[in-house]
């Protein structure tokens, strides 16, 4: 491959961080319906995105780049099956601490509840996975945001999300989620770091995960 088609592929790769996708299921559930928050748009929630962007995306970042600084990790891409053990069981646990305090929280909606136990039991499924092959986990986080997408139009009825003056019907974010992930799927063989089966593996783990957590809640 080109190093132009790398670099894309890495850009992709990093906006698309596993990491990343509970806060951007966060921010689609608040601009689909702030008024689950007690709120008027997703900017009186910025609080409550960064507590989530925090537990979710910056300790597990800072402890993975501890473990790269005291050499338990040689590349904060984690290569092998091997390197990532540690910092999935680390995430793991920042998920579900994270998790077991939203869903106490009798202000946070129950969907946010669900999202955030669908992506424990992603996590879950593949660190077991990863005994055996190198799942992609930017897959699972966007199979996962898929199964958000599908919960919230079948089990709560989200129809519209209103923007300005115009109003964005919840399937095509679900057709735009969709061509962003074949992108996504892309860009992760273009860097030679996954297999096909892989990426088919990430998204069913991350989608069906999502359904799990919906059946177990409600």
């Amino acid at each position: 491959m080109t190093k132009p088609s790398k670099i894309v592929a890495w850009i992709f790769s990093v906006i698309a961080h596993p990491l990343l996708i509970l806060t951007y299921g966060l921010i689609l559930i608040i601009a689909f319906n702030p008024f689950l928050f007690g709120a008027s748009s997703v900017g009186e929630e910025i609080p409550l995105i960064l507590i989530c962007f925090a537990y979710t995306f910056l300790l597990p970042l800072v402890s993975i780049i501890f473990m790269k600084l005291i050499g338990l990790v040689t590349s904060l891409s984690l290569p092998t099956k091997e390197e990532r053990i540690g910092p999935m069981i680390i995430c793991i646990v920042f998920y579900t601490w994270f998790t077991i305090n939203i869903y106490r929280n009798s202000n946070i909606p129950l969907l946010l509840g669900i999202f955030a136990f669908g992506s424990v039991i992603s996590l879950s499924l593949a660190f077991f996975v990863n005994i055996f092959s190198k799942i992609s986990l930017h897959t699972v986080g966007w199979g996962g945001l898929m199964g958000l997408i599908v919960v919230m139009i079948w089990y709560f009825g989200y129809q519209t999300l209103s923007f300005f003056d115009w109003e964005i019907h919840i399937r095509l974010i679900l057709v735009f989620l969709i061509l962003i992930g074949g992108i996504i799927s892309t860009s992760r063989l273009i860097l030679g770091a996954h297999q096909l089966k892989d990426i088919y593996g990430g998204f069913l783990i991350g989608f069906t995960s999502q359904l799990i957590a919906i059946r177990i809640l409600l």
